[in-house]
């Protein structure tokens, strides 16, 4: 925002920002971006995950090692803190994010880390991720180039 005058304020990894009687907790969750956090609201049971989660289509512009551990911290978290589901960044009314969603995204990039998943060619059209796997109620799209790390 060019024009913003107001202050900037750094967020970091397990803050807890108090919007006055409701507390949100910062974690951050790279793999969708280096950038990536997702907000929790532990009272409630949910969090805020933007497109960290993907919403059934996740573009992974890091790596799949940055993802898988990841969705490890967040399945850790959301078990510690009875997390029922996240609100994804492209929420359309019946794709929430739950913990079984979060472990599938990690077992099914350590199966590709692995060797044991085999990724297809896709079409490029998502940021020039050429490689995607398709299962589970997900696809992980990535990069032939820079994903396989």
């Amino acid at each position: 925002m060019r024009n913003y005058k107001g202050q900037i304020k750094y967020l970091n990894d397990g803050e807890v920002i108090d919007l006055g009687g409701r507390e949100i907790e910062v974690i951050f969750t790279p793999g969708h971006t280096a950038g990536s956090a997702t907000f929790f609201d532990k009272t409630q049971h949910y969090g805020f995950s933007g497109d960290a989660f993907g919403s059934t289509n996740l573009l992974v512009f890091t790596n799949l090692s940055t993802e898988m551990y990841t969705a490890e911290r967040i399945e850790r978290y959301m078990r510690q803190n009875d997390i029922r589901f996240l609100f994804p960044g492209h929420y359309s009314g019946d794709n929430l994010e739950t913990l079984q969603r979060v472990t599938d995204i990690k077992n099914m990039c350590r199966e590709i880390l692995d060797g044991e998943r085999k990724p297809t060619v896709s079409n490029g059209n998502n940021g020039g991720m050429d490689m995607m796997v398709d299962d589970k109620g997900v696809r992980i799209n990535f990069s032939s180039r820079s994903g396989m790390k």
